[in-house]
């Protein structure tokens, strides 16, 4: 994986799971908002590593000899 799928996995974690005053004060839901971010993470980079089509091969054209 690219760090630029990466980088937009995590800001899309973070729109669905923003920091609350709640996660701010208390260190529990703070893990576990964290948690959630990564469960959401892993399930994006799966979906998209599961639709992702290879990549065409280059095939390099021999001239006659």
């Amino acid at each position: 994986m690219t760090t630029e799928i990466d980088k937009y996995c995590e800001s899309i974690a973070k729109r669905v799971y923003p920091m609350t005053e709640q996660e701010k004060n208390c260190i529990e839901k703070f893990g576990k908002m964290v948690i959630k971010r990564g469960h959401l993470k892993k399930a994006i980079i799966q979906t998209i590593s599961k639709y992702e089509q290879p990549g065409e091969e280059k095939i390099l054209d021999q001239g006659a000899e």
